[in-house]
């Protein structure tokens, strides 16, 4: 199987073992957490639809079952509503299984 083209690394917390990573951005939109090194080389930013898509596409051709997935790679819920509506669509368009869809935010985002 290709592997996904992304940046850096990703944190995938304990509970969410199992889970299907769906990369959706690169870098986290603080970045400024003295305590974090995960993306301090990186640049806050949406990585394409189609790239996204792309990833799907191969998972669903190698035969994945997902029935939970996570939007991964430091900050989604830093994405406008839109784009984070067009990711649910392309997840639930190629897994309609898949009943949850989790990610990681910062506490700014949250409070946004």
């Amino acid at each position: 199987m290709e592997i996904f083209d992304y940046e850096g690394g990703i944190c995938k917390p304990a509970q969410e073992l199992g889970v299907f990573l769906v990369p959706a951005v690169n870098g986290c939109s603080h970045n400024k957490c003295t305590f974090c090194c995960f993306y301090k080389h990186q640049t806050f930013g949406m990585i394409p639809l189609n790239e996204i898509e792309g990833e799907l596409i191969r998972a669903k051709n190698h035969g994945a079952v997902v029935k939970r997935a996570m939007l991964v790679g430091g900050d989604p819920l830093a994405l406008p509503v839109k784009d984070l509506l067009d990711i649910n669509d392309l997840i639930r368009g190629y897994f309609p299984e898949c009943g949850t869809i989790t990610m990681e935010a910062s506490i700014q985002n949250l409070r946004r």
